[in-house]
């Protein structure tokens, strides 16, 4: 067997393996969803985590200075037509470099609608695999807060 053969080969195995380990993060995202929407906390969150980003350089002639743009997708939890579900939001993202030390920081901003994550691209899903804790997390500390707040203008009555 050629080293390209040998290659194809591992490729299908390793397709096959791929294939059914999205499935199973599929339903993992199913299940959250649905999970999350018999609790109807109905509390948007954005985590600020940014996955699946590509990055070009361009020049900008206003500044006489090469620009790196980014975009990525932000992980959260949102109404997205209707129906509250784990989401992805495009994002677009622009360095810039920090006042202090001059270093390029990335500051990002909404570039379009959210979208079910179930909905997105596999790679944005499995990126985001690792930090659906966080997210479960931040749904629970915008509810804490939320109830905090409405507790003090309770008492204002």
């Amino acid at each position: 067997m050629s080293p390209s053969e040998q290659t194809l080969t591992r490729i299908a195995q390793l397709s096959t393996k791929l294939n059914a380990e999205t499935e199973e993060l599929n339903a993992v995202i199913r299940d959250l969803d649905k999970r999350l929407d018999a609790t109807k906390i109905g509390v948007a969150v954005w985590s600020g985590r940014i996955v699946d980003v590509s990055s070009t350089v361009e020049w900008n002639d206003d500044e006489e200075r090469d620009v790196t743009l980014s975009k990525g997708w932000e992980l959260g939890y949102a109404k997205v037509d209707d129906q509250w579900a784990l989401a992805v939001k495009p994002q677009q993202g622009t360095d810039e470099p920090d006042e202090r030390s001059n270093i390029p920081v990335t500051t990002w901003v909404d570039a379009g609608e959210p979208i079910r994550l179930l909905k997105a691209a596999r790679i944005v899903r499995v990126e985001a695999a690792p930090h659906l804790e966080s997210v479960l997390e931040l749904i629970a500390e915008r509810a804490a807060k939320y109830i905090e707040d409405i507790e003090k203008a309770k008492r204002l009555a």
